[in-house]
């Protein structure tokens, strides 16, 4: 699996940011599920990404995100859902949240290798 980040894109708002996975199927990356977008304008959502060994698990960094105050910025977790009819990227938990403005919570990210985090 391939996880790659676009802060600045701006399919959900300037700037809110964008991830899209992919799988290798052993000539050329098709996308896993339909990307994951940041949540409002300036999120910057994909300014840093990891996974888990398998891949079924990523978490996303949003530096500009204002949860808690200008650019408090915050960390979303998702797992790779296959049990549906239309597999799909899901939220795990709540967004974790930096604790005040300008803390830019997010800005590396680091998903252990079983994704228990």
């Amino acid at each position: 699996i391939l996880a790659v980040g676009g802060p600045r894109n701006d399919g959900n708002g300037v700037n809110a940011g964008h991830v899209r996975l992919f799988m290798w199927n052993g000539t050329d990356w098709d996308q896993q599920g339909l990307g994951i977008d940041g949540q409002a304008s300036n999120d910057m959502f994909g300014w840093s990404v990891s996974l888990s060994f398998d891949g079924s698990i990523v978490a996303v960094g949003a530096t500009g995100n204002n949860d808690n105050g200008i650019d408090s910025g915050h960390v979303r977790v998702f797992r790779w859902d296959d049990n549906t009819s239309s597999s799909s990227w899901t939220q795990l938990g709540s967004s974790i949240v930096g604790d005040s403005a300008r803390d830019n919570f997010g800005q590396s990210v680091s998903v252990s290798s079983d994704g228990s985090i």
